[in-house]
């Protein structure tokens, strides 16, 4: 199982340092990859106990939907499972759908799992 993050640090960024690339080439992109590797390792270790051979990944690129797409072509993959937003109307045109995306042009079935929103219960409440 590979278990894959893909993020485009640009727009994590402050302006000032866009025109300046030399910045962006130093720590931040380094800081940004620990901390999603991070992130990455825990919530393995919590959510997939006793699956085995479990790799993880974090991806560079500037488009995350994209970089997903032939991630799976490359690992010839049976089943691409990705989260979504839910974002609807305005936020999902300006900000575009990496799940769409993924859905449209992958070489395999894919799942999207939507996140639990914030106005919906709790377990138990």
């Amino acid at each position: 199982m590979l278990v894959t993050h893909v993020f485009d640090p640009t727009p994590n960024v402050p302006p000032v340092v866009w025109s300046r690339p030399d910045l962006l080439e130093r720590n931040i992109r380094v800081e940004i990859e620990d901390a999603i590797r991070e992130t990455l390792n825990g919530k393995t270790a919590e959510l997939l106990q006793g699956v085995a051979e479990v790799e993880l990944s974090v991806v560079q690129h500037p488009s995350p939907g994209r970089a997903l797409v032939e991630i799976a072509e490359d690992e010839e993959a049976d089943l691409v499972i990705l989260g979504s937003h839910g974002r609807s109307g305005l936020s999902r045109a300006f900000l575009g759908s990496v799940a769409e995306r993924v859905v449209r042009h992958a070489p395999c079935p894919v799942l999207v799992v939507r996140g639990r929103c914030d106005h919906e219960p709790k377990d138990g409440e």
